[in-house]
């Protein structure tokens, strides 16, 4: 996905937002995945080895060894317990990994429609949480092990998008994540067999 922003991309983002300069163009700079003690256990923190399969799969999804969260609580680390399994992707790695996450994960979400403009905060950076990993096809030889990973915690950190939520929805919806400014914007897109109009950037150009 990384070719694909570099080569593809950038060139249609650079007649969109008419910018003067490659280097002002939105991109992602990192993407953050993590799976958190809370939504496996019902607690805050678990011991390490709870875990330790769920930081494999997180490996597996992201082809990065997974690192433990350690909690603030000195108590709590010294009696090494954990928050979560984390890892924090740059480059090509964060690309490779988005394209997975666009292409098999989401898909394969029951409930999955869209992402809301609200999700994105006042920095431009989009969360949001996919409540099952275990429809990943890498997971498909090995299914009853991985069932019950839980929900994976997902965060797109962008650069060139402060103060111009715009930016960040163009550059999502390009890299094919769908960017919704109301839920039943959905529904209103089936209807008309998949259009749906254009999306609002700056100046009130339309995509």
């Amino acid at each position: 996905m990384l070719e694909f922003y570099q080569q593809i991309l950038s060139r249609e983002l650079l007649l969109k937002l008419n910018v003067k300069s490659i280097n002002e163009l939105p991109r992602l700079r990192r993407l953050n995945l993590a799976i958190q003690a809370k939504d496996v256990a019902g607690g805050p923190f678990v011991e390490k080895w709870q875990l330790l399969l769920h930081a494999l799969g997180l490996e597996i999804v992201s082809g990065r060894p997974a690192t433990f969260s350690q909690p603030v609580s000195r108590h709590y680390r010294q009696r090494g317990a954990v928050t979560g399994v984390h890892v924090t992707l740059s480059d090509a790695a964060a690309h490779d990994a988005l394209e997975k996450i666009v292409y098999l994960l989401l898909p394969s979400q029951s409930a999955f429609e869209g992402l809301l403009v609200r999700q994105l905060d006042k920095a431009g950076h989009i969360h949001f949480k996919i409540s099952s990993m275990s429809n990943l096809p890498d997971f498909a030889e090995m299914y009853e092990t991985f069932e019950n990973l839980g929900s994976l915690d997902v965060n797109l950190v962008l650069s060139g998008v402060a103060k111009r939520p715009g930016r960040s929805r163009v550059l999502l919806t390009g890299l094919q994540l769908p960017v919704l400014a109301r839920r039943h914007q959905v529904g209103a897109a089936d209807g008309a067999g998949g259009g749906g109009g254009g999306l609002e950037v700056e100046g009130g150009e339309e995509v």
